[in-house]
């Protein structure tokens, strides 16, 4: 086949060029029903809904500067980190936005009631 394009966006290209949508379904040999399906169908581009984030980025960067070089801050819980900060979003919410900046939540090896002498190195 000649064509590396695919056919929706060969006859969508059509179309915005300027031919009638029945011209460039028959030039390009696809069914009437079919071309006006693509038609009426939006592109698959997500587009923003223009809504600002829950937690916006100068949030997220101070959050990750409150716990930069800080141990205990950085082993903190999500709800500690919550309540430092004053935030009204949930768990997955800020897990998500400070996955965006390369961020993920990590589990301590030990449990929070073992002495420190019991604790793994």
């Amino acid at each position: 086949m000649a064509w590396d394009t695919p056919t929706r966006v060969r006859f969508k290209t059509k179309v915005q060029d300027g031919y009638s949508e029945r011209h460039a379904a028959q030039e390009l040999g696809i069914p009437h029903g079919t071309s006006q399906r693509w038609f009426k169908k939006k592109d698959r581009v997500q587009k923003s809904t223009g809504r600002p984030r829950s937690l916006p980025d100068s949030t997220i960067l101070a959050i990750i500067h409150w716990f930069t070089g800080h141990y205990e801050r950085r082993t903190a819980s999500i709800k500690q980190v919550k309540k430092e900060f004053n935030l009204k979003a949930s768990r997955p919410t800020i897990l998500k936005a400070l996955a965006r900046f390369g961020y993920h939540y990590h589990v301590l090896d030990c449990k929070p009631g073992t002495f420190t002498k019991n604790r793994p190195l």
